[in-house]
Protein backbone atom coordinates (compact mmCIF):
# COMPACT_ATOMS: atom_id res chain seq x y z
CA UNK A 1 0.00 0.00 0.00
CA UNK A 2 2.50 2.08 -1.19
CA UNK A 3 2.25 5.37 -3.64
CA UNK A 4 4.59 3.73 -6.03
CA UNK A 5 6.80 0.74 -6.34
CA UNK A 6 9.23 0.67 -3.79
CA UNK A 7 13.14 0.78 -4.63
CA UNK A 8 15.15 -1.54 -2.79
CA UNK A 9 19.23 -0.21 -2.37
CA UNK A 10 22.15 -1.23 -0.39
CA UNK A 11 25.22 0.11 0.15
CA UNK A 12 28.23 -0.56 2.31
CA UNK A 13 29.32 1.70 5.02
CA UNK A 14 31.22 1.92 8.87
CA UNK A 15 28.77 2.28 11.70
CA UNK A 16 30.32 2.73 15.38
CA UNK A 17 33.59 1.40 14.03
CA UNK A 18 32.54 -1.87 11.81
CA UNK A 19 31.38 -2.28 8.37
CA UNK A 20 28.35 -3.20 7.49
CA UNK A 21 25.27 -3.55 4.69
CA UNK A 22 22.86 -0.66 4.63
CA UNK A 23 19.75 -2.19 3.22
CA UNK A 24 16.72 0.28 2.58
CA UNK A 25 13.40 0.45 0.43
CA UNK A 26 11.41 3.82 -0.94
CA UNK A 27 8.68 4.79 -2.24
CA UNK A 28 7.87 8.53 -3.79
CA UNK A 29 4.88 10.31 -4.40
CA UNK A 30 4.53 14.12 -5.39
CA UNK A 31 6.85 16.40 -2.67
CA UNK A 32 6.94 12.93 -0.41
CA UNK A 33 9.36 10.06 0.53
CA UNK A 34 8.48 7.08 2.11
CA UNK A 35 11.11 4.72 3.73
CA UNK A 36 12.93 2.27 5.82
CA UNK A 37 16.29 0.84 6.22
CA UNK A 38 17.97 -1.34 8.23
CA UNK A 39 21.64 -2.75 8.73
CA UNK A 40 22.54 -6.16 10.54
CA UNK A 41 25.10 -4.72 13.19
CA UNK A 42 28.67 -6.41 13.94
CA UNK A 43 29.23 -8.32 16.96
CA UNK A 44 30.47 -5.67 19.93
CA UNK A 45 29.07 -2.96 17.91
CA UNK A 46 27.77 -0.20 20.30
CA UNK A 47 23.71 0.36 19.21
CA UNK A 48 23.74 3.68 20.75
CA UNK A 49 26.59 5.32 18.88
CA UNK A 50 25.90 3.02 15.60
CA UNK A 51 22.28 5.14 15.74
CA UNK A 52 23.43 8.46 16.76
CA UNK A 53 25.81 7.95 13.75
CA UNK A 54 23.14 6.64 11.30
CA UNK A 55 20.89 9.53 11.84
CA UNK A 56 23.66 11.98 11.58
CA UNK A 57 24.50 10.71 8.52
CA UNK A 58 20.60 10.65 7.09
CA UNK A 59 20.01 14.01 7.85
CA UNK A 60 23.10 15.27 6.37
CA UNK A 61 22.14 13.22 3.17
CA UNK A 62 18.84 15.17 3.06
CA UNK A 63 20.57 18.15 3.99
CA UNK A 64 18.21 18.31 6.77
CA UNK A 65 18.57 19.44 10.59
CA UNK A 66 17.25 17.90 13.96
CA UNK A 67 14.68 20.14 15.45
CA UNK A 68 14.01 18.05 18.58
CA UNK A 69 14.18 14.70 20.06
CA UNK A 70 13.34 12.93 23.25
CA UNK A 71 15.09 9.23 24.81
CA UNK A 72 13.10 6.55 24.43
CA UNK A 73 12.46 4.00 27.30
CA UNK A 74 12.79 0.57 26.59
Amino acid sequence: MLPSKPVRESRELVLAGGRTTLHMVSAHAPEMAFGVGYADLPPGTDPARALEEGRAALVKNIGGRVTAERALEA
